[in-house]
């Protein structure tokens, strides 16, 4: 539908908040539907996004956890320019990340970077499925880029306000944690790496929609903290992803990295069982499943899944 900049800008504050428990509205419950996988992996401090769903850790100031879905369009985003450029403040999260909190923590692609825990790059789609994207081919030229956007009103240029609420919600500072530039977040890191491998082989060269839970590993010790109000690195993360297989049973990777200082290592190497990872998080993933098939669904080796996901 065309966008009203009004019901834009009000749309990006209607996520809900729930504490606890499994009851939600009908409006909130067709996203939990579609982007959590056989259960959430837990029920504290979750907010429900019309991109992901987010639990987040006041304390740390960074998510628990961030599930989402990625479809076979998802990757079809708006450019990332001007408006979908910029950082956003969470006003639903108490104690909210600002984007001056990151001044001299990132400094022109070094230090710490804003990490997004779902990324930008899946933002996008016809989601509701009305023929509109979110910004529009103004210039005629068959291309959605920057170009569509430079010298023209938001007005002009937004095609649907539906899918320009996702790209807010993606950019907000609670989808975010601090991630090492150089070595982990961009150029040859391993976080890049597989977000690309996800989203451009599995996704758009394979033509399998996915499943994706991510977080931090947050240890019992000392982590380091960054910007004025205490925004916890984390030194390890971790990210599941899953497709449905033969009779629709989860086929899963699971991955465990090290928050890399310099990049090494391919991304096969991070693989490990999802029982590892709930026993470093506390977290419960697939709890919606029959107990057997979780059982053996989290205690398998993700690594032999490599080469038929």
């Amino acid at each position: 539908m065309k966008p009203n900049l009004f019901l834009l800008c009000i749309g990006c504050l209607l996520a809900a908040s729930v504490a606890s428990g499994q009851n939600y509205s009908d409006y909130d419950q067709q996203f939990v539907d579609e982007h959590i996988y056989e259960g959430m992996p837990s029920f504290d401090n979750i907010h429900i996004r019309q991109a992901y769903i987010l639990s987040y850790n006041h304390t740390h100031r960074i998510p628990n956890w961030v599930a989402y879905h990625i479809g076979l369009d998802y990757t079809n985003t708006v450019p990332r320019y001007g408006i979908f450029a910029q950082y956003r403040t969470d006003w639903n999260i108490p104690n909210p990340v600002f984007d001056h909190e990151y001044d001299g923590v990132y400094d022109g692609g070094s230090g710490y970077a804003r990490g997004h825990l779902a990324p930008f790059n899946i933002s996008g789609g016809d989601r509701d499925a009305d023929g509109l994207l979110g910004v529009g081919d103004t210039n005629g030229d068959g291309l959605i880029t920057k170009e569509d956007m430079i010298g023209r009103d938001r007005e002009e240029y937004i095609e649907d306000a539906d899918e320009i609420t996702r790209v807010y919600q993606i950019n907000q500072l609670s989808n975010m944690t601090p991630q090492d530039q150089n070595g982990f977040n961009g150029g040859a890191g391993i976080w890049r790496d597989l977000e690309r491998y996800i989203q451009g082989t599995i996704v758009e060269e394979q033509k399998k929609e996915v499943w994706v839970m991510a977080g931090p590993v947050l240890g019992p010790g000392e982590m380091e903290k960054v910007g004025p109000k205490e925004i916890t690195v984390p030194p390890m993360f971790f990210k599941i992803v899953v497709r449905n297989g033969e009779n629709d049973l989860p086929v899963v990777l699971a991955f465990l990295l090290p928050h890399h200082k310099e990049p090494h290592g391919e991304i096969e190497d991070f693989l490990v069982s999802v029982d590892i990872i709930e026993a470093m998080t506390g977290l419960n993933f697939f709890r919606d499943l029959n107990e057997a098939t979780e059982d053996s669904l989290e205690a398998t080796d993700t690594w032999i899944n490599w080469n038929i996901f």
